[in-house]
């Protein structure tokens, strides 16, 4: 249980940091979820995303909300503005 929120809290550190992934200036939920997926799980510490669920905020805007799932079923959420190909992730504080 340390090790996974040792390897959170790493990846916070990490993603908080504009991350450029190349796709169109208005992406769907499906690449900022596979984008973080991929991101996350290219980590030393191999797969620690099970799943990652997005959905639009408002119509018309590139910004979401994010769910992510580890592989020991615990949840982070996260914010995520995609501009000009990058993507700028606020996490939300770990619950406990």
């Amino acid at each position: 249980m340390i090790k996974i929120s040792l390897a959170l809290i790493a990846f916070v550190a990490i993603l908080a940091i504009p991350a450029a992934f190349g796709f169109n200036a208005k992406p769907g939920p499906n690449t900022v979820e596979r984008s973080l997926l991929t991101q996350i799980n290219s980590g030393p510490d191999g797969r620690i995303t099970r799943l990652v669920t997005c959905e639009r905020i408002a119509k018309g805007r590139a910004a979401f909300t994010c769910d992510l799932e580890s592989v020991r079923l615990t949840h982070l959420g996260a914010r995520v503005d995609a501009t000009g190909g990058l993507l700028r992730t606020t996490w939300q504080p770990l619950a406990g």
